[in-house]
C-alpha cells in the first residue's frame, strides 16, 4: 500500500486514503488443516444457513444435511434479507468442495449436524456474519453441553464480524431497511 495514508479506524476496519475497499484489522480466520478436516461437495443449498453435502469418498448417494454452526440466518419468508442469504451461500458454495468442522455428536432439532464450513481457506459461518447476511446465535451447538463448546477466539471471531457488519450498515444491518425481528422471533409470529 505504498504512497497511502491511514486516515481513521472504525469498528475494527482501517480506511486509507486512496484505497477503494477497507482494510480489515479483524484476525482472519485460520484456514482447516485438509487431512483433519471432513471434504465433501456441496449438492444444495436449502437456506442461508443449511447445507446438504456428500462426502467426497463416499460411493453410496446419500446426502447429509449441515447446519452451519454459530450463525442464525434469516427464515426464507424474511424478504430480502432470508432469500439473499441462501443466494449468497449458493452462489458461493452449490457444486464446490467444502471442509467440514463438525461439533462431535451435535444436531439439531432437525437432525441437522452442526459443522463449522471452510472454503478456499474462508470460514464461511463467519464470511455471512461478516457481510450481514446472518447473525451470531447464541443457541447453537455453542450453547450445548461442554464437549460441543467453541474456543472463546472462534466466538470472538464471530462476534467481530457481527460488529463490523452493523457498524457498517451491511445487509441486514442496513438502516434504510433493517430487519426488525430475529429469525427465531419471526418463526414465533408465523405459528
Amino acid at each position: 500500500m505504498k504512497g497511502m495514508q491511514m486516515i481513521g479506524v472504525l469498528g475494527g476496519v482501517a480506511i486509507a486514503y486512496g484505497c477503494q475497499t477497507p482494510i480489515s484489522l479483524t484476525p482472519q480466520s485460520s484456514p482447516p488443516m485438509e487431512n483433519t478436516h471432513e471434504a465433501v461437495r456441496v449438492t444444495r443449498v436449502l437456506s442461508g444457513q443449511t447445507i446438504e453435502v456428500q462426502p467426497l469418498d463416499s460411493t453410496t448417494a446419500l446426502n447429509q444435511t449441515i447446519r452451519l454452526n454459530g450463525i442464525q440466518a434469516p427464515d426464507s419468508r424474511q424478504t430480502p434479507w432470508g432469500p439473499a442469504a441462501q443466494d449468497h451461500l449458493e452462489t458461493l458454495l452449490l457444486g464446490q468442495t467444502v471442509y467440514l468442522s463438525p461439533k462431535e455428536g451435535a444436531v439439531d432439532t432437525y437432525n441437522r449436524r452442526w459443522a463449522d464450513v471452510w472454503f478456499q481457506g474462508d470460514l464461511i459461518n463467519k464470511t455471512l456474519v461478516a457481510e450481514g447476511l446472518a447473525l451470531v446465535n447464541e443457541h447453537s451447538a455453542n450453547s450445548n453441553a461442554s464437549a460441543h463448546s467453541e474456543t472463546p477466539s472462534h466466538v470472538t471471531r464471530l462476534n467481530h464480524a457481527q460488529h463490523r457488519a452493523r457498524t457498517l450498515g451491511l445487509g441486514l444491518w442496513n438502516p434504510k431497511n433493517p430487519m426488525s425481528l430475529t429469525p427465531n422471533e419471526f418463526r414465533k409470529q408465523q405459528i
